[in-house]
């Protein structure tokens, strides 16, 4: 799995390389309905290089021992509302976390719930997308939540995320991301709900051993 990854992120990386320079090159010399499909390409194969990286994520999380240890949930979700306003500037990103609040958890955990929250916004169709990142104590364990108000998460993708339902040859999903999350926090025997909520909006949730 190692190697294959290794050498599948090579080539993509290098290939893809090669279609950016070229298509930017198109971009800036041709007319604007031209540059326009040059554009798209570029962003194509951007986004094709972030799904390389997040299996890079998966393949290392699924090959090494996850480390496991206790961290502030305050201080995780506040770094990733960063992240997300620094990316999304249009959305408005809150945290609603008690102090003092930790739990066992893994190095990759940020990045689960940054791909949680990145979601929310990117699949939101709203001029102004919502999220809200909760964190609470439930008896022994933290509960964290990441709320939305975009459209219902599509239940093959829910399946991704929770580890549901029966994955055919023909199935491939949207992407790496669920994925990546259902890896990680399985990896350290967290445990993934997902509800949606009325009009519209999801809340998924991760909850954790302290």
């Amino acid at each position: 799995l190692e190697v294959l990854s290794r050498v599948l992120r090579h080539n993509l990386r290098n290939e893809l390389n090669v279609i950016q320079g070229q298509a930017g090159t198109i971009q800036r010399r041709a007319s604007d309905a031209i540059a326009d499909r040059a554009s798209k390409i570029v962003d194509t194969s951007r986004a094709l290089m972030e799904t390389a990286e997040k299996e890079r994520m998966i393949t290392e999380v699924l090959i090494d021992t996850p480390r496991v240890e206790t961290r502030n949930m305050g201080e995780t979700v506040d770094r990733v509302a960063e992240t997300v306003r620094t990316e999304f500037p249009e959305a408005s990103v809150t945290v609603e976390c008690p102090e003092g609040v930790t739990a066992s958890v893994s190095e990759r955990f940020r990045a689960a719930i940054e791909e949680l929250a990145i979601n929310a916004v990117a699949h939101n169709d709203s001029t102004s997308p919502q999220v809200i990142l909760t964190v609470a104590r439930e008896d022994d364990a933290v509960r964290v939540e990441v709320c939305d108000d975009g459209p219902v998460i599509p239940a093959a993708e829910r399946d991704v995320l929770l580890g549901t339902g029966d994955k055919s040859p023909t199935y491939h999903g949207s992407g790496l991301g669920l994925w990546l999350v259902n890896v990680v926090v399985s990896r350290f025997d967290g445990t993934l709900t997902h509800e949606s909520v009325e009009p519209r909006g999801n809340v998924v949730g991760i909850t954790l051993q302290q």
